[in-house]
């Protein structure tokens, strides 16, 4: 996560703080201790809002998540619809590929 949200910063562009920028290593390293540190500090930032907005997605779905995971433990191997399904709570059919 920090490798990307670092390359959303420096090389991509993608905060209001540092600005439209793109840093490759070397460039980086001849930055100011107070760019580095913005750079950091933006970085920090998109992960803490990440991790939040994650978590909350994760505690709103709980219960299609554990209906997955119940899914995923009695088949070890589900496929689009069949997930579409257990997340619906929905019984998987399948065909006996044993006969």
């Amino acid at each position: 996560a920090t490798r990307v949200s670092t390359a959303m910063v420096s090389q991509f562009g993608m905060s209001e703080v540092v600005g439209l920028v793109n840093y490759d290593a070397e460039q980086y390293e001849r930055l100011s201790t107070e760019g580095k540190r913005a750079v950091e500090n933006e970085v920090r930032v998109i992960n803490e809002l990440s991790n939040l907005r994650v978590m909350k997605l994760l505690t709103e779905h709980r219960e299609e998540l554990d209906r997955l995971a119940k899914a995923l433990v009695e088949y070890e191997t589900l496929d689009k619809n069949e997930i579409e399904r257990a997340i619906k709570g929905l019984p998987i059919e399948r065909d006996d590929v044993s006969k």
